[in-house]
């Protein structure tokens, strides 16, 4: 398998199943699920599986694994990806369990694009644009998504930018598989140049500690905004609040919560070239990092088209930042006890990795079944690359390079 030229990456670690799921489109626009499940074993060892999740299951060749997904559509020319874990359903406040990990993307023709979930675990392929009613509000054809799952309520969550620039919400509570439909800048009044710009990033997650949810994305206006729900829907000018600098045009953005101390934290690249944090406490609210992580660090500056990925890591207490250097090396910011340093992940003398290609998308996360944390990108060989930090080494392997279907 050979990745597409314009594919994105997304990825996740489901903890009940001991996987982990990096998916990815291949140049012949099937998508592929690179998946990770050995029971708990070392993951020194490598037991990554290739399935294409396009084909029906008899088509696949690999070892006994969890019974692959099958006859999902296939993914619109650069479609976003995005995979969560879904909780299951929930009897009471403390009795919520998962279904999986479940990719979401944008299926179709640019003329006729429609969003698509596949339930990646239990081989359920959905296309949420009929689930949900929706077919009146289709995705923009250059939408990003954002997904993720609310254990509190026992929801699982789907975003994207509809034909006007509004963001919509498509979302099911209870895992009963009826889909609903929302409107968020209609709720909010995020309209007009409040809206989504094109081809505008989308980040959102759910608030466990606060029962919130959040959604972020660079308006029109080129300013950040936050649509949080919390009983109801409403927003917030990030830019205006914290008077921040302003985004790069057409630059990234990323955000996740840390729940062990209850802040959130907003990740962006600004005009200057700097990355920019923002960050929430219930005593600050929403402020600017000052100064910049970029100057806090001394890092180098990021490449002019460098994406970013951004995860917390909850048993180390820390935060972490990852994106191509201007240099073309992988960098790591990283946040242990409120003190931001920075790693040249492709600067261990014990690390071999293949640098990564121009342009490159980006993921990661942190696997709380075994303390490790997983960055991916495409590398120069045009193989999805992964490097894997347990306790404090760092190491690296190529995984689509040495799977076949």
């Amino acid at each position: 398998m050979i990745p597409r030229p314009n594919t994105n990456l997304a990825g996740a670690g489901w903890n009940g199943g001991l996987t982990q799921d990096i998916v990815v489109v291949g140049d012949d626009n099937h998508l592929y699920d690179i998946l990770f499940w050995d029971g708990g074993s070392n993951p020194g060892s490598y037991p990554w599986f290739l399935y294409d999740i396009t084909v029906t299951g008899e088509q696949q060749s690999q070892a006994k694994m969890p019974p692959p997904v099958s006859s999902a559509a296939t993914p619109r020319g650069g479609s976003a990806l995005a995979v969560f874990t879904s909780p299951g359903y929930s009897m009471g406040s403390y009795n919520v369990q998962s279904i999986g990990n479940v990719l979401a993307y944008i299926g179709g023709s640019d003329d006729n694009p429609v969003v698509e979930a596949v339930y990646l675990d239990l081989g359920n392929p959905l296309n949420l644009t009929q689930a949900s009613s929706t077919q009146n509000y289709p995705p923009a054809a250059w939408s990003s998504l954002a997904a993720w799952g609310w254990l509190g309520q026992g929801s699982q969550h789907v975003v994207y930018a509809d034909y006007n620039n509004h963001v919509s919400e498509l979302y099911s509570v209870r895992s009963n598989y009826a889909w609903s439909y929302n409107n968020l800048s209609v709720h909010t009044g995020y309209t007009g140049t409040s809206a989504p710009r094109v081809k505008s990033p989308l980040a959102g997650y759910a608030f466990e500690n606060q029962e919130t949810q959040h959604v972020f994305y660079i308006a029109q206006d080129n300013t950040i905004r936050e649509l949080v729900y919390s009983g109801k829907w409403s927003g917030n000018n990030l830019s205006l609040e914290t008077k921040a600098p302003y985004p790069m045009a057409d630059g990234p953005l990323v955000a996740y919560v840390n729940e062990y101390d209850s802040t959130q934290h907003v990740i962006y690249i600004a005009g200057n070239g700097d990355i920019q944090e923002l960050w929430w406490s219930s005593r600050t609210g929403w402020v600017a990092g000052q100064p910049d992580l970029t100057q806090t660090t001394g890092a180098p500056m990021p490449a002019a088209n460098s994406a970013l990925a951004g995860y917390s890591c909850e048993w180390e207490r820390s935060e972490h930042v990852i994106y191509v250097g201007s240099d073309g090396d992988l960098y790591e910011l990283y946040n242990i006890r409120g003190s931001w340093a920075t790693t040249n992940l492709s600067g261990f003398p014990w690390i071999v990795a293949t640098p990564p290609i121009d342009g490159t998308p980006l993921t990661g996360y942190s696997w709380v079944n075994d303390h490790t944390q997983h960055v991916f990108y495409i590398d120069i060989n045009k193989n999805v690359h992964e490097l894997y930090r347990q306790g404090d080494t760092w190491a690296t392997g190529v995984l689509s390079g040495g799977l076949t279907v």
